[in-house]
């Protein structure tokens, strides 16, 4: 049996070996497959919406069999993260959830009737929240002495399927009716590679064991940036798919246009999200303001578009459509910096659930929101005010419970945070 974890462990510098590689390959799938299924299932929405023979307003159910299934089995397993954790192998998990998303892309594949694709997309959910619950948890348990070297692979796996997503998608579901079908096999084939690397490179480790006792009980720090991190990272993903949703939607079943179109505009969105981070990246000293500009920069950047949209300027939408993706890169950098910064290590895997869930509660929100609108038959500007309304409420929340925390600090109601390690 493996030696427990000391509280705050010295850990030491040491090269990465050949199993630390592959496992980073496999993390770096991950995250490309995640934002490769949402881009691209958005571009290639309204086809697959025809395709099935689905009416019109039922087509953001495409995108949300797919969240509602994620964020419930996350939920799940964040409740029962004590249980899970005394009685599962990491490894094994992780296997398990990559397994069940390719078994769920295989389903969407073959399906003969809606039926039968909205269930592969519900498997494709819980696949999704196993393998993103196992990623996260591999990580903190086997790589947390080196796990800022493995998030950086998991950025750049991010913006590699944000940026081919809505190509991918296009290029899909372009040239053929059913071409779309395809898209689900190379999801499949994507997520077995990732399982080949995350097993090569996790194989023989063995789990060390983390003392229950080893957090603080007292963290109003870590409490308070946890709170408002997720809620800031549930108004910018509501703003992100929405403003996207809105845009792929519009300009397909309204306007005509094609698949293709559509996704090479959406690239300008992932331009301006790699160009956010690395933005970001070198403002370590203001991480934690960043989040409140990136909202603010993403309820302009829908006005602005919902403007060219309605005034049929499409050419001239990609000016908002990469402004949204650069306050996106600045929100996910610097939303997840600071939860990391206020946490300790054996917190990070709670919260990074905690963060998860916040995401995809968002980004079902910004879909379901546009689709609200379609039952409706709202036009573009009222869809906007709709997507828009929910953040900003957030927003101004959240604002609200700062300056709250602040005068309570000031007039020694509470105390005052400590700065936290990162």
């Amino acid at each position: 049996m493996s030696a427990p974890i000391p509280e705050n462990p010295a850990l030491p510098e040491r090269r990465d070996s050949t199993t630390d590689r592959l496992y980073d390959v496999g993390f770096f799938l991950v995250e490309a497959f995640a934002a490769l299924e949402v881009t691209a299932v958005i571009v290639a929405n309204a086809r697959i919406t025809a395709s099935l023979g689905l009416r019109e307003e039922l087509s953001s159910y495409i995108i949300n069999s797919y969240l509602y299934p994620l964020f419930a089995v996350m939920l799940l397993i964040t409740l029962l993260s004590r249980l899970v954790s005394r009685t599962l192998n990491p490894m094994y998990f992780f296997m398990a959830g990559l397994a069940l998303f390719a078994a769920g892309n295989v389903l969407c594949f073959a399906a003969a009737s809606p039926l039968w694709f909205f269930a592969g997309r519900m498997v494709m959910g819980v696949g999704g929240a196993v393998s993103f619950a196992g990623q996260l948890w591999t990580l903190s348990i086997f790589h947390r002495w080196r796990i800022t070297r493995t998030l950086i692979w998991g950025e750049a796996g991010a913006a590699l399927g944000v940026v081919a997503g809505p190509i991918v998608g296009a290029l899909f579901a372009q040239f053929s009716p059913e071409g779309w079908r395809d898209f689900f096999l190379l999801n499949a084939g994507l997520a077995v590679a990732t399982a080949l690397f995350a097993c090569l490179g996790l194989w023989r480790r063995e789990a060390p064991q983390v003392k229950e006792d080893a957090v603080k009980s007292d963290d109003p720090r870590g409490r308070s940036m946890i709170r408002t991190m997720t809620a800031w990272q549930v108004a910018v993903s509501i703003l992100i798919v929405g403003s996207e949703y809105l845009f792929s939607d519009y300009l397909q079943a309204k306007m005509g246009k094609s698949p293709l179109f559509v996704g090479g505009m959406t690239v300008l969105a992932s331009a301006g999200a790699i160009m956010g981070s690395i933005w970001a990246a070198r403002q370590e000293k203001r991480m934690e303001q960043l989040p409140s500009r990136a909202a603010a920069g993403l309820l302009i950047s829908l006005a602005a578009l919902a403007f060219c949209l309605s005034s049929r300027h499409f050419l001239l939408a990609g000016i908002p459509i990469f402004a949204s993706g650069l306050c996106m890169g600045l929100a996910s950098v610097s939303i997840y910096a600071s939860i990391v910064q206020a946490s300790e290590p054996v917190q990070f895997l709670p919260r990074s659930m905690v963060y998860l869930m916040g995401m995809q509660i968002g980004n079902a929100m910004g879909v379901q929101a546009v689709g609200l609108s379609e039952m409706w038959h709202l036009k573009v500007f009222p869809t906007a005010a709709l997507v828009a309304a929910i953040p900003l409420a957030i927003s101004l929340g959240i604002l609200t419970y700062i300056r709250y925390v602040r005068t309570a600090q000031l007039s020694g109601n509470i105390p005052a945070f400590k700065e936290s390690n990162p």
